[in-house]
């Protein structure tokens, strides 16, 4: 049986639309509903750069967080690759339990309990020494052209999902990534 990899927030969960809501309210204003041009949200969001990552903490402690919605299409994608696949989630977000436990029930929530595993990273912490326990047909899921390249390096056969913090790192990419933006973009008995 093969092995899928996937990250969580903006490859299973629309992680970006939530955090832009929880913003908008936070800051008493409108967030431009296109997104981000780059990792760097500062920009994006009107405040200072130093400001981002406390911001993204908390909205990664809020209720708000354990209500996010499925990326578009991912609920069918899901479905039909763990009919032959052992699917794995590893995400960023915070390895505090709550979170985890956030994290868990917004995913069974939507996709049910198709997931053999669900590891929450601290944010920022590289997913290396995870990607490495798997070998074989192993493939990986991601929005994050530095995972991705981890995933790549590990011999994984690596898939990003096209974002407006990515986009524009696409052309220069290594030609081993598989980019997508839509999940019925991709043959699910392929991939």
């Amino acid at each position: 049986m093969r092995t899928v990899l996937l990250d969580c927030d903006d490859v299973l969960l629309n992680w970006l639309e939530g955090f832009r809501a929880y913003m908008s309210v936070q800051l008493n204003r409108d967030i431009c509903e296109r997104g981000p041009d780059s990792w760097f949200m500062h920009k994006w969001l009107g405040i200072p750069e130093d400001e981002v990552v406390p911001h993204i903490a908390a909205f990664n402690e809020s209720a708000a967080f354990a209500d996010l919605n499925p990326i578009d299409g991912a609920l069918e994608a899901i479905a039909t690759l763990s009919q032959d696949a052992e699917l794995h989630v590893l995400t960023s977000c915070s390895s505090d339990q709550a979170t985890w436990d956030m994290r868990y029930d917004n995913l069974k929530k939507h996709f049910g309990p198709v997931f053999k595993s669900l590891v929450c990273l601290d944010l920022g912490q590289s997913k290396h020494d995870e990607l490495s326990k798997y070998s074989g047909d192993v493939v990986w899921v991601e929005d994050n052209l530095k995972n991705a390249m981890l995933g790549v390096a590990l011999g994984h056969r690596t898939y990003l999902r096209r974002t407006s913090h990515n986009r524009r790192l696409e052309a220069d990419s290594d030609k081993r990534i598989n980019w997508f933006t839509h999940w019925d973009e991709l043959n699910l008995e392929e991939l």
